[in-house]
């Protein structure tokens, strides 16, 4: 049976090497570091908290990522996301849900508030009208002068 190379060949005809073991990734090492300086642990005490030699510890600090596990184990013994630690994608806390949540019922509501805020203007316009135009019927009869002319306010009811 052949062994298979590894590298791959691109369109110029150069070898390449695989990116996803080789490459580094400089923010995912500040994350880790800061994360860790934070707690107050050393490099040692973290390694043996989650199962992983110096060496491997130090190669993640450096920018190098974790297999799944260990990466899993990182996140867990410093107490952050998986995504935070990986991708520096903050992940939603239970109070940032729910505040987005009691944010978007009280969107709902205001809505609600304004349709009805409308609806209540509205009625009041047209009784404010109809009011209207019977005081101006009214003060044409007491002054004995020809009916007044309609204001058209009370073709709204």
């Amino acid at each position: 049976m052949l062994k298979q190379d590894k590298s791959s060949k691109s369109v110029s005809g150069k070898t390449s090497k695989p990116r996803d073991k080789t490459s580094k990734d400089p923010a995912f090492a500040e994350r880790l570091k800061g994360k860790r300086r934070e707690l107050g642990l050393n490099q040692e005490s973290l390694a043996k908290m989650t199962g992983v030699s110096n060496t491997t510890l130090q190669n993640y600090e450096s920018g190098q990522y974790p297999k799944g596990g260990h990466a899993i184990a990182l996140a867990q013994t410093l107490a952050c996301s998986l995504d935070w630690l990986l991708m520096g994608k903050a992940a939603e806390t239970a109070a940032v849900v729910d505040l987005k949540t009691k944010l978007a019922e009280l969107e709902a509501r205001n809505a609600q508030l304004e349709a009805e805020n409308k609806a209540l203007l509205k009625e009041a316009l047209r009784v404010y009208r109809i009011a209207l135009a019977r005081d101006l019927k009214e003060e044409s009869a007491l002054s004995g002068a020809p009916s007044a002319p309609s204001t058209g306010l009370d073709n709204d009811a």
